[in-house]
């Protein structure tokens, strides 16, 4: 049975995001909305659910706002272990969550993200993996930002 989110939630949740002034509410709603949308099969519509709880979660940020979730360290981690040039060492750390029978799903996406740039990797395209989180998709593009373009 496919629920009618993108026609008749969708718009709903698009005017009220409209007359909505708070940028957390506005960047969850379209997180879940993304959520939704691919539960029942949508990809455009999910897609653009998820560029739109990215674009929210950069403006939090760029305008001061803190990265709270439990993987900001990890950020932090990376751009310090790229300073020191101790990239290989943070790669290994990095890979131990993924040793694990059963490692949560932001952890599989985000880890070889890092990895990568650890590597040397500073193609903005890793922050468009479609399984990383908004907001991890949004610190991924942050932290390239951040970086020097060549490693």
């Amino acid at each position: 049975m496919r629920l009618p989110f993108r026609s008749k939630l969708g718009r709903q949740w698009g005017s009220a995001l409209a007359a909505d002034h708070y940028a957390a509410r506005q960047r969850k709603t379209w997180g879940i909305l993304c959520d939704l949308e691919r539960a029942v099969g949508d990809a455009d519509a999910a897609t653009e659910a998820r560029r739109k709880a990215v674009e929210a979660y950069l403006a939090y940020r760029r305008a001061g706002g803190e990265n709270q979730n439990p993987s900001a360290q990890l950020y932090g981690a990376t751009t310090q272990a790229i300073a020191k040039g101790q990239t290989d060492q943070a790669r290994a750390q990095l890979a131990q969550p993924l040793e694990h029978p059963d490692p949560p799903a932001w952890a599989k996406a985000l880890i070889p993200t890092l990895q990568a740039i650890l590597k040397g990797d500073r193609n903005p395209a890793l922050a468009d993996n479609p399984d990383l989180d908004y907001d991890d998709a949004a610190e991924v593009r942050l932290l390239l930002e951040a970086l020097p373009a060549e490693a």
